[in-house]
């Protein structure tokens, strides 16, 4: 290996020059597999986990082969969120230096007047998600016929959030002869259609793929009441060797009441959900970055897109919907190689979604339960702050519930055997006392992020 890695590579000085600035100096696995073929000219495939450096892996090559020259847009990349297509301009920006390159970053959600004067500066690359870019081509704003480089970031993602009619829209809008890479997590149906309609014989390359492939984060599931969550999260985030977290949650709603928690417990917290204007989603993420809030409580709007490499731990508070969703959640940490450690907590009431999320992930996930965690205090002194009652028997409730769901027929890692659940309680008793059973309305309506 040589001293400098990426001179194996065919990219200009400038370049190079900047990677190393960048203070990168080794190839990650994705980029040493994909950058010599998107070099090429060929169609790619590329199958990683999420923190894999993919991103570098089509920028480099990219930024090589634009005709610095020539006006126009170049090169598109579609990627889903915002916070997806602001990361990928950095990695522009910062490994264009003094190139010359100009780029454009479109999205929704803010107005249209920077974004039209950067394309009408003669933008060679345009970042940004598909419905914007529907729009401004739409209205002429933007041309994609010099289009010569397609990438689709996060691909599957993509499809998960509706995007798939606007993606098929424009890929159907660009030049036919072009370069095209995609990339995604996991290749579902719609994405394999889509490589064999558009690709043309392209090159696979398949790393670390699945959510299996995270070597490098210490996985906990804590059994937990879930009236004490909170307090779960607490001690957490209060641990000597407490680096800077994410805490993930279900609804809008919900992160925000614990924001405020943790907030009166004195710790640093913002919070992120889909409901924010950018620019205040923007405020909270340069905030987290720089490190002047030590806590992010978020929704799922976080799960992608934030490439911070600080980030020590993950929390799920909720458990996530799926094994894709919790990769995604918890690859916010152990980012380039470096080790990370999540947590997740799970109520009784949520063990049999934790039984099928590892199946998936084909992997057993260590346990501990909330009696031994805190075997002194069912509650405790943070506890009492937060106003939670005492869960003693639920605590233990847990145990027995966990030991149960374990022991179901067919319950096994490989998924074979039927899918069951806890068994319901007996509905006896007089139309009137089960009347009386019903639990009173909840005082909001939880949203989706």
């Amino acid at each position: 290996m040589t001293a400098d890695p990426f001179t194996s590579f065919d990219l200009e000085p400038r370049i190079r020059a900047n990677v190393a600035r960048a203070g990168i100096t080794q190839p990650t696995p994705i980029q040493a597999a994909a950058i010599p073929h998107l070099l090429q000219g060929r169609d790619l495939v590329g199958q990683a986990r999420t923190g894999s450096g993919k991103t570098l892996a089509f920028v480099l090559p990219l930024l090589q082969r634009l005709d610095r020259m020539a006006r126009g847009v170049q090169a598109l990349i579609l990627t889903p969120t915002r916070e997806l297509a602001e990361q990928i301009a950095r990695v522009i920006a910062d490994t264009a230096l003094d190139t010359g390159v100009r780029t454009a970053l479109v999205y929704g959600g803010v107005g249209y007047g920077t974004q039209i004067r950067d394309l009408e500066r003669g933008a060679q690359i345009v970042v940004g998600t598909p419905g914007r870019v529907l729009d401004l081509a739409g209205t002429g704003r933007l041309r994609v016929t010099g289009v010569r480089m397609l990438i689709l970031d996060e691909a599957d993602m993509m499809l998960d959030i509706g995007m798939a009619p606007q993606v098929e829209q424009i890929v159907a809008t660009l030049p036919v002869e072009r370069q095209t890479a995609l990339f995604s997590a996991t290749i579902p149906e719609w994405i394999d259609r889509l490589v064999r309609r558009h690709l043309r014989n392209p090159v696979r390359v398949e790393i670390d793929a699945g959510p299996e492939g995270l070597p490098d984060i210490d996985h906990e599931i804590w059994i937990v009441p879930s009236a004490v969550k909170a307090e779960a999260v607490a001690r957490l985030i209060a641990e000597p060797a407490a680096t800077s977290t994410i805490v993930f949650g279900r609804t809008r709603y919900g992160v925000e009441g614990l924001a405020r928690k943790l907030t009166r417990l004195g710790h640093r917290v913002a919070c992120l959900q889909g409901g924010m204007a950018q620019p205040a989603r923007t405020r909270v993420l340069e905030r987290f970055a720089a490190g002047d809030v030590g806590v992010l409580v978020a929704t799922n709007v976080a799960a992608r897109g934030l490439d911070i490499s600080h980030v020590g731990l993950v929390v799920n508070h909720d458990v996530p919907d799926d094994a894709d969703m919790f990769t995604h959640r918890t690859g916010r940490t152990g980012r380039m190689g470096r080790a990370g450690r999540s947590v997740t907590l799970v109520s009784a009431a949520e063990l049999n979604n934790l039984r099928g999320i590892e199946r998936m992930l084909k992997r057993k996930l260590p346990r501990r339960y909330w009696d031994e965690i805190a075997p002194d205090a069912p509650v405790g002194a943070t506890g009492a702050a937060l106003g939670l009652r005492s869960t003693a028997g639920e605590a233990s409730g847990g145990r027995e519930a966990d030991a149960f769901v374990r022991t179901l027929p067919g319950e096994s890692l490989s998924g074979r055997g039927p899918e069951r659940s806890l068994p319901r309680r007996s509905g006896g008793g007089s139309r009137d006392a089960r009347r009386a059973r019903r639990p009173g309305p909840m005082p909001f309506s939880p949203q989706p992020a």
